[in-house]
Order: structure tokens, then sequence, then C-alpha cells
């Protein structure tokens, strides 16, 4: 690369010395008497000497600093061949070879500008020109534009290190710590190497961990390369992790995916074959307004107890007052419905807890709502004692075959009004006890689902009134009663296992804005 002349304006470097000749070896066994020395003077453009400005000789005498008078001495050195090096952290480095001859006392006179101009030139790893390329520097001078020799020149601007900014569209590289050298009168060219970098990639839409519904799902991903620009639709590739190849382009739009978490990742590929790779995860589950049962992901009813407390008669004769403590039932995971209630039970002499939990397994056709398993736990422990080692603890997993219907159109579930699903049920059997220790069992039942759909009927509730359809679900002795809303679900909802039924009647629920922002609201219960 070609340096250029710095304007006598701007940089002046003016080294007096005499009988400059050819490089030769240093003298060995030099004797006192022919020992030389170097005094150096440094000022800038204006005469004002630089104080603090470093100097050293190669090979290596001393490190000295230039006194308040700009001035540093060299003294008792052997003749021989030398590179004077002059720097500050604020100026470029200085370099000047001499040949100092013996018994000779040198004098150096660096004059250096406080303002330069710097000449830049960005290349390829083959040594091309890169043409139209922003340059900028840290600290900010200027941006200049590279011509088609990929040259620019920054007039004009202050002596200090620089990083180097190198941009196009939307890629940028710092090209850092570029120290300004001035070697023999001649500031040297900054020349910047650009690697073949591969392309810059986002997705813009969806947001990372949106929940969306599974229908309509709209992609859109941005990319540029640092040597090709922006890059054309054909360079942009989707990609599901359940549904695999998606298709081509910045923006794409897919009809309909599968229920669950996917990962969404967006290749792009380069006229060199670079390729870079961003991905998301989406959450999608079936939402449809019209139904009376959707079923999306992270969905949550909370409830007020209508009937808190009531009596039995346990086993020993003992009458146990039940409060219900807690019930809340949710979607925690695609098409898994949660239920849990708590409750404390208290005797004349003790108070321990009881908690429900059991998990109702979903598909959908997308016209009817099934349920192929469910899973059932019971933990009972006393109140000094953690429900992580309960005293009795029962497990049962009942799996269906077929799977029962429980909803048979979910979009008109008064389109018929009573049916009837009988299934085998395999179920497995678990209970541990304090005194009697663990016991396992299986069987096989047939159960018999019958679902009655009543009419329309208008539900107040804490949040308002709502036109809902009424479902009674019986197995054997079992018995439940739902209430269905358009587009919310569950709005309220009986139990009947024991002999008087238990209440509980819809509080708040977030159904009516996950599909808006997902974002669950925070209600303390009553």
């Amino acid at each position: 690369m070609t340096s250029f002349k710095i304007h006598t304006f701007l940089l002046i470097l003016i080294i007096t010395c005499s009988g400059i000749i050819s490089c030769g070896k240093n003298p060995v066994g030099t004797q006192p008497s022919e020992l030389s020395s170097i005094s150096i003077l440094i000022e800038d453009e204006s005469g004002n000497p630089l104080e603090g400005a470093e100097v050293v000789t190669y090979p290596s005498t001393q490190k000295l600093y230039t006194n308040k008078e700009g001035c540093a001495l060299i003294e008792d050195i052997p003749p021989g061949f030398y590179q004077v090096v002059v720097s500050r952290s604020d100026i470029p480095i200085f370099y000047q070879e001499i040949l100092l001859k013996k018994y000779r006392a040198e004098k150096l006179r660096f004059v250096v500008a406080t303002r330069i101009s710097i000449n830049v030139v960005v290349k390829n790893l083959l040594g091309i020109p890169l043409t139209n390329i922003e340059i900028s520097t840290s600290p900010t001078t200027s941006n200049k534009i590279t011509d088609k020799n990929g040259h620019v020149v920054f007039e004009n601007v202050p002596v200090r290190k620089y990083t180097f900014i190198v941009k196009r569209e939307n890629t940028t590289v710092y090209i850092r710590n570029k120290t300004l050298s001035i070697r023999n009168g001649k500031l040297q060219d900054v020349e910047i190497i650009i690697a073949n970098e591969p392309p810059s990639v986002k997705i813009l839409s969806p947001a990372n961990n949106q929940f969306h519904n599974i229908f309509d799902i709209h992609l859109i991903g941005e990319g540029y390369d640092f040597e090709d620009g922006e890059l054309p639709d054909s360079s942009f590739f989707w990609y599901s992790s359940i549904d695999g190849e998606l298709g081509t382009g910045k923006e794409l739009t897919i009809d309909r995916l599968s229920v669950g978490r996917h990962k969404i990742t967006l290749a792009c590929i380069d006229s060199d074959q670079n390729r870079t790779e961003r991905f998301i995860n989406l959450n999608l589950y079936y939402f449809e307004k019209e139904s009376y049962f959707p079923i999306p992901w992270n969905g949550n009813w909370l409830y007020r107890y209508q009937i808190p407390e009531f009596t039995v008669i346990n086993d020993y004769g003992e009458t146990e007052y039940w409060t219900l403590l807690d019930l809340e039932v949710l979607m925690k995971t695609i098409n898994t419905r949660n239920c849990t209630m708590r409750y404390t039970i208290k005797t004349d002499d003790r108070t321990k807890i009881c908690q429900y939990y059991v998990v109702d397994y979903f598909e959908s056709d997308l016209e009817n709502i099934y349920v192929k398993k469910t899973t059932e736990q019971l933990k009972i422990w006393n109140v000094e004692i953690d429900n992580n080692d309960p005293i009795s603890q029962m497990d049962i997993e009942m799996n269906y075959t077929p799977r029962y219907t429980l909803i048979r159109n979910h979009i008109d579930p008064l389109s018929e009004s009573s049916f009837e699903t009988i299934v085998t049920a395999d179920v497995t059997w678990f209970f541990d006890q304090v005194y009697l220790g663990s016991r396992n069992f299986t069987e096989t039942v047939d159960i018999v689902t019958s679902v009655d759909i009543g009419d329309i009927e208008t539900i107040e509730t804490d949040i308002g009134t709502y036109e809902a359809a009424a479902l009674t679900i019986s197995q054997g002795e079992t018995v439940r009663k739902w209430w269905l809303a358009k587009e919310i679900g569950i709005i309220q909802l009986e139990y009947n296992t024991f002999d008087f039924p238990l209440t509980a009647t819809l509080y708040d629920t977030n159904i009516l804005t996950f599909s808006e922002n997902s974002q669950a609201k925070s209600i303390s219960k009553s």
C-alpha cells in the first residue's frame, strides 16, 4: 500500500542529525571514551514542548520521558545503528533510524502535529477493494463511504488511537486498536482487511416464547451480508422442530401448524454459502373463539368457594371437619387440564392437610373433545410435617381404550342432548401409608361415561354474566356438572363425590385476555 505525504501545516517532522551513512553493526568492546549521546526535543507545530512523551531506542538502552521542556537525553551509549521511537497515548508512534558514531552528541528535534489526516483502505481477504462501505471512528470524527478503490480519508482529525467501525446496511464490523504510525516522516496508511463474514440474521416476528393459535402464523425475518448487502428472499429458509421445512422468504404465512412447543429456525445463506441460523420458541395451541371448551396452553381458572366447609364421620367414628382451602383448575401444558383441591381436616385432637390432584389428558379432532387418560394423586399429612413426606399417599393412573367422549361438539354442544361412551380403563394403583407400608396393584374395569347437555342458562359471576351450556358428566357414583361459556370454557362447576354437593363458582379467568397478550392476571382469592 502506498503512503501519502502529510501536509506540512498538519504534520511536520524535522529530524536534525549529522554524519548519517549506511547501516553497520554495533562495535564490540567499546571503550568508555568512545560512548556517545542523543538529545531529543519534541514540540508541536506551534513550537510548544510536549511533556510526557515516551522515548526508546532499539536496540534497547533505557526508556525515558520528556520533561516539561519537551526534552529527553540518552547518554553513554555505544556507537552503532539505532531506531529512535517516540510515542504518547494521544499521538502516533514516530520512528527514525540513525547511525551513531563514537564521540558524538547527536541532537534530534521532532515537531509533532496535534491534528492529522488519516488514509484508510478496506479490502477483503483476496485484496479486492470493498466499495460503498461506511467507515466511522470511535471516538467519533466523521462518517465516510469508500470509493471504487475502497479508500477514504479522515481529514484534520485529532491525533489519537482510533477504533474503526466498518458498516454496510445492518452488518457492522469493529476494527479495534489501530495505532497510527509515523515512519521516517510519513504517516502509515490504515489498511482494514475484512474476512468473509457469515450473514447477519434476525427473526422479527413472532417474539420468542410467544403463545399463538395454530392458525395463520406469520413469520418475518431479515438478513444482511457484509459482502452481498441485503439478501434476497431465496436466501431465507424456515423450519419447525415439529412440522419440518416450512418454506422460503423473508416473510412467510403458515395456514396451520401442529399443536405444541415449536423451535422455529430461520437459516440464511449468502453467496459464499456461509450459513447463519437464528431460532425462537413458539407455543402453539388450538384456540377456537366459537368454542365452548377452548383448551389453550397456560389458560387457568381461579374460583371462589360457595360451600367451603363440611363434616364426615371417619372409619373410627370420629367427626372430621373439612374446610376447602384452595381450588385451582388450569391448562398446565398442551391439552392437559389440571385440578388441585386442598382441605384442612380437623378432629378434636389433631389437624391434617389433604391435597387432591387430578389431571385429564385431552385430545381433539377439531369437533369433539376426548379424554384419553386421567391421573390422580391424594396426599394427607399432619400440619407439623412437610407435604413432601406425607403420612399417606395414593396415586392412580387410568388409561382409556378407546378414549371417551367428553364433549361431542364443542362449537355447538347443544347439537346432541346426551350421549354415552363405554371404555375399558387400565388402572394402576399405588398406596403408601406410614403404618401399613406400600402396596401396588392393577386392574381393568369398564367405565360408562354419560354426558347430558341441558339448555343454555344465564350464569352470573363475579366478573360478568354469561350464557352458558350446562353439561352433566356421570361416571358411576361420581357426578360433575360444568357450565361452559363460549370462548371462555368453564365458568361454574359442581362436584358431587360425597352425599352432598361441593360447589365452586368462577372467581376470575384470564382466558378472555389470554389470546391477546398471553399474560396471566395476578388475582388474589377471597
